[in-house]
């Protein structure tokens, strides 16, 4: 008798056990089986506020309360709270994110935090990024947030409300590209196209196609000439469908024969009537220095 009820605990009911402490670990048994969650590791913990309206692939030891829309990675021991993701993008291990929305086709590497951000489709986000640097006031009598803060930031609150909003929204257009280990400071606002050099601190407003860094960053020179970066930002072709970018991948080394035959795709005359004048002003002058 002993020996059946031996046999039957280290047989069959200790891997029913591991089978349930597994699916608890992972998450809450509906969203374990969710139709939505294509791939997922261990130990995760999905908020049930959380909307999976796309495809979720997620690694181990993450936390996830967001809107998911497309097709959306997420790696390991990564914690995204409030946001919304709208795929397909690709999230790195070791991230967080809080508050923010980051749009199609656009990747966060690992180790990066960002706070209260926009992110637009398209960017491309190194590791070790800071986004979205709290802020502490320097004309008080103390920096430290005790003063200011109702957070709790040194494990304890002398106050219920806060004087000083410190993390300020950040806003990054879409095609920015950031470099690693750079920082960028709450309540900037990066334009479309821009780059930040790695290790950049960014403290002022970045224009549109600017190249930025140093510390604090700099503009060093612009990717594009004022009349082409024009274009671009009149086409948005950031805004067009998949089929119709897809349709001109052969000329991406092209900005100019890219947008061409984008605005032939989509019908828009005046676009392309600027682009093939600005063609012809550059030939003029071509045919001038001969």
């Amino acid at each position: 008798m002993i020996k059946a009820a031996s046999y039957f605990l280290k047989i069959i009911l200790r891997p029913v056990v591991y089978v349930i402490r597994d699916v608890f670990r992972t998450a809450r048994y509906y969203i374990r089986f969710h139709p939505h969650l294509k791939s997922i590791g261990q130990n995760n913990i999905i908020n049930t506020d959380t909307e999976i309206r796309g495809q979720l692939h997620l690694g181990s030891n993450s936390v996830v309360d967001a809107i998911i829309t497309g097709e959306v990675h997420i790696g390991s021991r990564a914690s995204i709270s409030h946001s919304t993701l709208n795929g397909p993008i690709k999230i790195g291990n070791n991230v967080t994110l809080w508050r923010s929305t980051i749009d199609r086709y656009s990747y966060l590497a690992a180790n990066s935090v960002v706070f209260v951000a926009d992110i637009g489709s398209f960017c491309s986000i190194a590791p070790g990024v800071s986004i979205g640097l709290p802020t502490h006031p320097m004309d008080g009598i103390s920096t430290n947030p005790i003063f200011f803060s109702n957070l709790g930031q040194c494990g304890v609150k002398w106050r219920e409300d806060k004087i000083v909003e410190e993390l300020l929204p950040v806003s990054i257009g879409a095609d920015v590209w950031i470099g690693s280990n750079a920082m960028i400071k709450g309540g900037i606002s990066i334009g479309v196209g821009a780059i930040i050099g790695a290790g950049a601190m960014v403290c002022k407003n970045v224009p549109p196609y600017a190249i930025v860094a140093g510390v604090p960053a700099k503009i060093i020179r612009y990717r594009f000439a004022e009349d082409v970066i024009s274009l671009l930002l009149e086409s948005r072709w950031w805004d067009l469908q998949e089929d119709v970018l897809r349709d001109e991948i052969g000329h991406c080394m092209d900005p100019l024969a890219f947008l061409s035959g984008v605005a032939i795709s989509i019908k828009n005359e005046n676009l392309l009537l600027k682009i093939r004048n600005l063609k012809l002003n550059r030939s003029s002058m071509a045919n001038r220095l001969w």
